[in-house]
């Protein structure tokens, strides 16, 4: 009766723990690129997942800059202030709260209108910002677009492969310590003691070795 009720146990703390972690994933934003055209700025931002286009809001501030704003999601801020950009665009700067990410650019030109446009295989969203032509032209007279090289792909880590891991190591961990809880009444080891080792065992083998050998398989 103790071993049944303790597996329960065990079962349930795992099934909270996993389904607690899993519901915290929120879309990331990876890495974006900009095409600066005549007529305005197409900036493309790429995501793990799927960002509702309602979460998606922006505004044009007096000081030069335009804010973007993504609800419900978080972005490799060292990736995207890293990205090429050339005139108009003077400088990017990105952000994250607990509610949100935000990513600013400084933007040398007046900014008509602004529109999303909404990608979902793969998950994008395409931001198209409108200059004045006339003025536009006459700027890039003076500031002449340079060669940028393209942005080497970076690989994806999905987190809910890590809310995924992170749950086998609990439910390990909990298996474990009930096993050893077990070994108090008798001398053999308990199926959960065994259990929980192998878990965690097979998790980290799978983590460390197997699965950096299959990324590696699949990029070349």
């Amino acid at each position: 009766m103790i071993k049944k009720v303790s597996f329960v146990a065990t079962l349930f703390f795992g099934l909270v723990i996993f389904n607690s972690l899993w519901g915290q994933a929120k879309p990331q934003i990876t890495n974006m690129s900009l095409d600066i055209k005549q007529n305005g700025a197409f900036i493309q931002l790429r995501s793990n997942l799927v960002i509702d286009k309602q979460d998606i809001t922006g505004w044009v501030a007096d000081n030069g800059w335009f804010y973007l704003t993504v609800y419900n999601a978080v972005s490799d801020t060292i990736a995207l202030t890293k990205t090429n950009y050339s005139y108009p665009i003077t400088n990017i700067e990105a952000i994250n709260t607990d509610e949100s990410t935000q990513i600013s650019f400084q933007i040398a030109q007046e900014i008509e209108t602004f529109e999303f446009y909404q990608s979902t295989n793969p998950p994008e969203i395409l931001l198209s910002l409108r200059f004045p032509v006339g003025e536009l032209i006459e700027d890039f007279a003076e500031h002449p677009k340079p060669i940028i090289a393209p942005t080497p792909k970076k690989r994806i880590e999905s987190p809910y492969y890590k809310r995924f891991r992170t749950a086998l190591y609990i439910v390990g961990t909990s298996l474990t310590l009930a096993g050893i809880l077990e070994q108090d009444n008798k001398d053999a080891s308990s199926w959960e003691l065994i259990s929980g080792i192998t878990l965690i065992g097979s998790t980290y083998i799978y983590d460390q070795y197997i699965r950096p050998k299959l990324f590696k398989k699949k990029s070349k």
